[in-house]
């Protein structure tokens, strides 16, 4: 959530309290209250306490946000890991002001705020180097915070507990060792896992792909030697980890066991040639084994593919063919979960295929899943036909259109009128010439662009449908016909 206090003081080092003697209330409550646990913490890690040095990484996807700090050895160890209570937005970078983004990159805190609207709170310096270069140079916004409390509008709200303990152990970090402390923020975990899962899911985002395999590169560094990356920024805002004389070092020492290994792998290789003949025997035996097999299908289907090659030994209830039924096909929809509410097993559905685009075909909800996705906020209903089409192909694009039931004496309003306030959904309306914010509560939406209310308004209402900028409760609005042409 963006900070509403417009106070410069707390751009200042944490240091500056102890110059004053003046220890803001709510840091020494969060002294009195958390260090002990926070100190706990770090002598489980066998790191002393204050630290010489602070991390702390952001992982959107898994909502975790980690503390870590050097040991003895100059290596981190990790001191403790937080669930993120809020953060708005979805994976990927903050490009631009109002997106509702947390961004993603390589940061650094530049704010302790004991003032915080929302507890207390770190800001980090975005917009970075980066940003400035990639994002929308005119209105790339800021206040990007780590805060307490539960809301966020593009900051990362951990709740007040942590963020007492995340506040209290940065600025321990930079009163004595007075350095920057990097926040490094990551759409998930980059290892191989999560590098396939982004890639598949983000197929046609190369420009978003290639930003995320720059910031695995400071990812994939921190796992390896539990060092912070050195990383630099190139003109076209790239990030790059700097590979040093030491590093460069490493890599020969790695790439003489590389060949040892090789040379070893050969004189298997060896080895395992003398057992070809061997299988070849055996392979031979098999093949005639194998005129006395026959595969039988429990369904009538058709094949789509083939999990086992010829040749291969297969055990009981390995699978060797996959085959579909084409009378048990479904659609898999995804449907935002704002509008999810009202559908049920069994309303009908009307089912379009992008190669068909002008032939509707029939269908009804024939299973609502009840994991829903957390990232897209969608929840998957599957959908099947009444009777196929002749020719089905998996993969396919569909529309999907699900009949819920009307409800009577319900009122209707234009669905661009419903806004948000806060946590609150809700309409605008003028009073005196000025906005006021009405909560609601909303039916489903529907195609035509209507919305049904199921509380808040009154027939014969007047609601605000579009304004030309953003509506905030007691600012004057003034009225304007629009003229048919």
């Amino acid at each position: 959530m963006r900070e509403r206090l417009a106070l410069l003081l707390v751009l200042s080092s944490p240091s500056a309290w102890s110059r004053t003697n003046h220890t803001p209330a709510r840091v020494v409550r969060a002294t009195k209250d958390n260090l002990p646990h926070l100190q706990r913490l770090f002598r489980q890690a066998q790191v002393s306490y204050p630290p010489r040095h602070l991390l702390i990484r952001v992982f959107k996807h898994e909502r975790q946000l980690e503390l870590w700090a050097p040991g003895a050895d100059a290596r981190y160890r990790q001191i403790t890991t937080y669930p993120i209570c809020s953060a708005s937005g979805v994976l990927g970078p903050k490009r631009r002001q109002g997106d509702l983004q947390v961004p993603e990159g390589f940061y650094r805190v530049n704010v302790f705020n004991p003032f915080s609207a929302y507890h207390l709170s770190l800001g980090i310096d975005y917009p970075n180097a980066s940003d400035r270069v990639r994002g929308h140079r005119s209105n790339l916004g800021g206040a990007i915070m780590i805060h307490g409390d539960c809301v966020s509008i593009g900051c990362v709200a951990i709740t007040n507990g942590p963020a007492s303990e995340v506040y209290l152990a940065a600025a321990a970090a930079w009163r004595r060792g007075r350095r920057p402390i990097p926040v490094h923020i990551f759409p998930t975990r980059l290892d191989a896992a999560g590098m396939e899962r982004l890639t598949r899911r983000y197929a046609g985002r190369k420009e978003l792909l290639q930003f995320w395999a720059e910031l695995r590169s400071g990812f994939e560094h921190f796992d390896r030697h539990r060092t912070l990356p050195p990383i630099r920024v190139d003109r076209a805002g790239h990030y790059h980890v700097v590979i040093n004389q030491q590093a460069l070092d490493n890599s020969a020492s790695e790439a003489v066991r590389a060949e040892a290994a090789l040379a070893a792998a050969r004189a298997n290789a060896a080895a395992v040639k003398q057992d070809i003949a061997r299988v070849d025997a055996e392979a031979r035996g098999l093949g005639n084994l194998r005129q006395n097999l026959r595969l039988v299908s429990p369904a009538d289907g058709v094949i789509v593919s083939r999990e086992a090659e010829p040749g291969t030994t297969v055990v009981a209830g390995q699978a060797v063919l996959r085959l579909i039924v084409p009378q048990s096909l479904w659609v898999r929809a995804r449907i935002d979960q704002s509008r999810a509410q009202g559908v049920q097993v069994g309303q009908r559905a009307t089912i379009m295929l992008r190669s068909t685009p002008d032939t509707p075909m029939p269908g009804r909800v024939a299973r609502i899943e009840l994991q829903s996705d957390p990232v897209t906020e969608e929840r998957v209903v599957n959908v099947s036909f009444d009777a196929p089409p002749a020719r089905l192909y998996l993969g396919e694009l569909a529309e999907v259109t699900i009949r819920l039931p009307g409800k009577a004496g319900v009122l209707v309003i234009p669905s661009a009128a419903i806004a948000r306030e806060g946590s609150q959904t809700g309409v605008w309306q003028v009073a005196q010439k000025r906005a006021h914010f009405k909560p609601v509560t909303m039916g489903s939406q529907g195609q035509a662009g209507v919305t049904e209310i199921l509380s808040g308004l009154s027939q014969g209402e007047r609601v605000i449908v579009y304004s030309a900028a953003q509506l905030k409760p007691g600012a004057r609005v003034r009225e304007q016909k629009v003229e048919q042409r």
